[in-house]
């Protein structure tokens, strides 16, 4: 039986998230799970090494996957992680010379050839998903037989690359296997959310559908997931009850970037989740013309406890021009009634846009106070591979294009309209108003429920502070 050893490449937590890291938590790595309920079922000895929770070094991690004696190692890396990713391919390669190494994620997706010449140590790249291909590419490279007919990958011939034609991902996402959760380490102990979403655990990351129906210039899904497609409510239903069974899950994070829609879709979900009676509860995200009051009375009572809403900015021109096709006055109103819902909310918000201005960032510090939201993620504006605003960006301001940076945690884009100086100082603004008033810290307060959880929140607190008071490098 051949062996394969998916890994989440280590980072360090300051590199992925930047000085507000303390505030940030860690949640299951999903992708990685689908791949692994695959290969499984089609009979290959499966691991995931989420060296990245487990908080390994690389020489760690190269120990760890060695110990396994893979035949294959496939890892996925964001874009500020791919130099890690290709330090463990290149050492484990050393280590056993045959190893077959491939490499997935968005920025492989977004750069295939510009990161297959960069890296010779990774011997294919899997453009996109995954889950359709895997096992032809697998059965090929065991017989070392060039994979020439599989769709979607890009890989070395002699000194040559060869990009396939890009394979149509799953249409159908209820015909995947139920993702891979067991063959992750202990949930209570390593996965949890930002403190902002922490409400029980342990937790579980579930993503209902794939792709997105916006067009967002400055949002790279496009390039990964290239159409919308779901799973279905029932689908969802019995991923839960798996999850709460076999892993005492008491609590859902969906990751997708709308779950509301289809609204048809959503609404039975909401049905079916009342009906079981799980003792089960949930947050999500969604868009703020994606809500109504009488959508939100049912999440409510369906368990959902928050909704977090992508807002970007509170200039409407900024807005438009990002392409969001969102009015201002749509969030006030989606604050508002999730309020009225009984709904906490989070507002994502981002400073230093193409076209930013002192002017337009004090409106977006205004607007954040007439949301009232519950909680507000700030990060610096990142112009992703395979974003629609990263091919034109250079117009707008200074670019440093440094993988390892681009993480939201840092300012790698200054626009014209404002400086480096101004945007951390605006950066600090933004949080240490909205944080440190007396209404936001009693809430954060009355959440606590316990020991673990007040650790969390004094570190988190400890954190803003040292954001808003000290120099940041």
């Amino acid at each position: 039986m051949q062996t394969i050893v998916f890994i989440n490449p280590p980072l360090p937590r300051k590199q992925r998230y930047g000085i507000l890291g303390l505030t940030l938590g860690e949640l299951q790595p999903i992708g990685l799970c689908y791949l692994s309920a695959v290969t499984r079922n089609n009979g290959l000895r499966t691991f995931i090494l989420d060296a990245a929770v487990l908080n390994l070094s690389i020489k760690e991690t190269v120990s760890r996957a060695l110990s396994y004696n893979p035949d294959f190692v496939g890892i996925s890396a964001t874009t500020p992680a791919i130099y890690s990713a290709a330090t463990i391919a290149q050492l484990l390669k050393q280590n056993k010379p045959n190893l077959i190494t491939l490499i997935g994620g968005r920025h492989l997706t977004s750069l295939p050839e510009i990161t297959m010449r960069l890296f010779p140590q990774f011997d294919c790249g899997v453009i996109g998903e995954g889950e359709d291909n895997i096992i032809q590419l697998l059965k090929l490279y065991a017989r070392r037989v060039e994979p020439f007919n599989v769709r979607g990958i890009i890989y070395r011939k002699n000194c040559r690359l060869i990009l396939n034609s890009i394979d149509n991902p799953p249409s159908d996402l209820d015909s995947l296997p139920m993702p891979a959760y067991d063959l992750l380490d202990r949930y209570r102990k390593y996965y949890r959310p930002n403190l902002s979403s922490l409400n029980r655990l342990p937790i579980a990351c579930i993503v209902s559908s794939r792709g997105c129906t916006y067009r967002c210039s400055f949002c790279e899904i496009r390039t990964a997931y290239n159409h919308f497609r779901y799973h279905s409510a029932e689908y969802l239903m019995d991923t839960i009850k798996y999850l709460k069974k076999y892993c005492g899950i008491r609590e859902i994070a969906f990751k997708d970037s709308n779950i509301t829609i289809p609204k048809t879709r959503f609404l039975r979900f909401c049905e079916l989740i009342r009906k079981e009676k799980l003792n089960i509860t949930w947050s999500c995200m969604t868009r703020a013309d994606s809500v109504s009051p009488a959508l939100l009375e049912e999440m409510k009572r369906s368990g959902c406890w928050q909704i977090g809403y992508g807002v970007e900015s509170g200039s409407q021109s900024l807005l438009d021009f990002l392409k969001k096709d969102l009015s201002l006055n749509t969030v006030l109103n989606a604050a508002r009634w999730t309020k009225e819902a009984g709904i906490k909310s989070i507002g994502y918000f981002m400073i230093g846009l193409p076209k930013e201005t002192e002017k337009s960032v004090k409106t977006t510090l205004e607007f954040i106070r007439r949301c009232d939201f519950d909680f507000i993620k700030v990060n610096f504006f990142t112009p992703y591979p395979g974003s629609e605003i990263a091919k034109s960006i250079y117009k707008f301001g200074s670019f440093e294009s440094n993988w390892t940076k681009m993480n939201e945690g840092y300012p790698v884009f200054i626009p014209l309209g404002i400086g480096i100086e101004k945007l951390y100082y605006y950066s600090k603004k933004y949080i240490t108003s909205f944080y440190l008033r007396k209404k936001i810290f009693i809430r954060m307060i009355k959440r606590i429920n316990n020991f673990k959880m007040l650790l969390s929140f004094l570190k988190a607190f400890w954190a803003i502070l040292r954001y808003g008071f000290k120099k940041v490098e």
